[in-house]
């Protein structure tokens, strides 16, 4: 690619923080195929369909970032039981695989660089104790405690966390 291109890949890491859709590189100039150059390159790290990390701009992505990603690949999923008593300072270890909840219905991809685990609820007790959190670009939907407990009562009727 020609060094104007790089030039404006300097004036993007400038001008955003962390996470880029595809919608804004191409307000900002770039085709399809130089996001696809940039990504094989390694200056942009593809999270999901439409969404970028600036791998180039050399930060560490924020603690949660793994909530703001299965939320950038799908708004409607919640962060549920273990992670998010995790995610709330409740557990101290992180668990093995995100769990996130999702309506019995909703069938979006949720393929993730890392391991994630999903719960299919009925719209009834879905939203159960559901509150939005805005954080970065995305936002991110956790479960209050007493929400986790709601839903755990409904799936297994006990919840069960160790310290």
């Amino acid at each position: 690619m020609r060094s104007s291109t790089y030039d404006k890949l300097e004036m993007v890491y400038r001008k955003f923080k962390g996470y880029i859709g595809t919608q804004e590189l191409l307000k900002e100039g770039f085709s399809n195929r130089q996001i696809a150059v940039m990504a094989e390159e390694g200056h942009l790290e593809k999270v999901c369909h439409g969404y970028y990390w600036l791998a180039g701009k050399q930060e560490a992505k924020p603690s949660d970032y793994k909530c703001i990603e299965v939320c950038l690949s799908d708004p409607r999923a919640i962060v549920c039981m273990d992670s998010a008593l995790y995610y709330q300072g409740m557990l101290k270890e992180e668990p093995e695989h995100l769990s996130v909840a999702t309506a019995r219905t909703d069938r979006s991809l949720l393929g993730m660089a890392f391991p994630i685990t999903r719960h299919y609820f009925s719209t009834n007790h879905y939203l159960t104790g559901a509150r939005k959190k805005k954080q970065n670009l995305a936002a991110i939907i956790s479960m209050t405690l007493s929400g986790v407990s709601a839903m755990c009562f409904v799936w297994n009727r006990i919840l069960i966390y160790r310290s």
